[in-house]
């Protein structure tokens, strides 16, 4: 799964970056790829997301994004629409402007808003997504309409078929344009080295964490699981109907019964099958059979996937041949690949952008 996003650069030069960054076996931020365009126009995205699949030989992964224009139209061309998820965050943005046109200003309706929406999106049942959107309906039926009307398909979870491991919204990304934040004030080739440095000490941090990993998996796939088991007393009974395929009933607090498959992989309740790790109700199983949990976290999570991630090394790059740029005159000096017809004046925009 990738994220997807753009933002300005913020130094002296025009220009847009577009970035697509995936997660680690430990959900830390892991960069793919980024370039430094224009804009954020059809054209742009468009040219990037055909030079990111190529990089990836092929492979479609789902494409996580905030509905841009360009994103809009370049995802299904390249990786299919299928694979197109809408960022949670930026629908709520979203409907909380269309409840202001409805009248809904107050600050506890537009929590209370939030708190329905996100029901509807995370909800991984059809039986769940049905009982929120009948909760949003009574509350208001205009916007109960807007989100049906919103591509479902492309967002909530209960609808979407691919597999994006309960992640739903485009943090991750907002988190690397933070990070590179910083950066985005210098010219282009400072922007690169001081990112490949960034890179390096990043991925030695990332290496020295894995030498304590405990358990195959890492802290933050630990703490998850940690949080679920802590849950699993909300199960009051486990009962084994077929040990040969794994499979077992579970009773909750609230009497409702689901089916657990240790076998498949699988729960009722569809959370295990959606994020890679047991819910609290097969917790519940794997503590009554007195299983080991970690061998029933799915293979991306492990140490084997975080070395693979990590294998390579960021190389530092040569720069006492690169070419300079005099922020004073725009006059660019040195750099020994430049051709005789290079022009040697750069100058920031005529009419730079104004700051708010």
């Amino acid at each position: 799964m990738l994220f997807v996003d753009g933002t300005h650069l913020s130094g002296p030069y025009e220009g847009t970056l577009l970035a697509a960054v995936a997660l680690d076996a430990d959900n830390h931020v892991f960069d793919v790829a980024y370039a430094v365009v224009g804009g954020e126009t059809n054209e742009d995205w468009l040219w990037f997301l055909r030079i990111l699949h190529e990089c990836l030989e092929g492979l479609k992964p789902v494409i996580m994004s905030d509905r841009n224009e360009g994103l809009l139209q370049g995802v299904p061309l390249v990786f299919g629409a299928e694979n197109h998820s809408y960022c949670v965050r930026h629908l709520i943005e979203n409907l909380l402007t269309e409840a202001a046109r409805l009248g809904i200003r107050r600050n506890a309706s537009k929590d209370l808003l939030k708190e329905m929406f996100n029901r509807i999106a995370y909800a991984t049942t059809g039986a769940e997504y049905d009982s929120a959107m009948e909760e949003l309906r009574k509350f208001k039926r205009e916007l109960a309409v807007w989100v049906e009307r919103n591509d479902l398909q492309h967002w909530a979870q209960s609808k979407f078929k691919k597999e994006r491991w309960g992640k739903l919204n485009n943090n991750p990304i907002d988190n690397w344009n933070n990070w590179k934040r910083k950066l985005r004030v210098m010219s282009i080739p400072w922007l690169v080295l001081g990112h490949l440095q960034k890179v390096e000490v990043k991925w030695d941090k990332r290496k020295a964490e894995m030498k304590k990993w405990a358990n195959n998996v890492g802290d933050r796939i630990e703490k998850k699981l940690k949080k679920e088991l802590a849950h699993a007393d909300s199960v009051i009974d486990v009962q084994a109907y077929n040990r040969g395929s794994g499979e077992f009933s579970v009773q909750l607090s609230n009497s409702h019964r689901l089916v657990v498959t240790l076998s498949k992989g699988e729960c009722s309740c569809r959370s295990w099958q959606i994020k890679g790790f047991p819910c609290r109700h097969r917790m519940a199983v794997i503590r009554k059979e007195k299983k080991w949990v970690y061998d029933y976290v799915n293979v991306c999570y492990k140490f084997g996937t975080q070395r693979l991630c990590y294998m390579n090394t960021a190389h530092p790059m040569e720069t006492h041949d690169m070419a300079t740029v005099d922020d004073r005159t725009g006059r660019v000096t040195g750099g020994e690949g430049l051709d005789d017809n290079f022009n040697r004046r750069i100058l920031p925009p005529i009419n730079p952008r104004k700051r708010s």
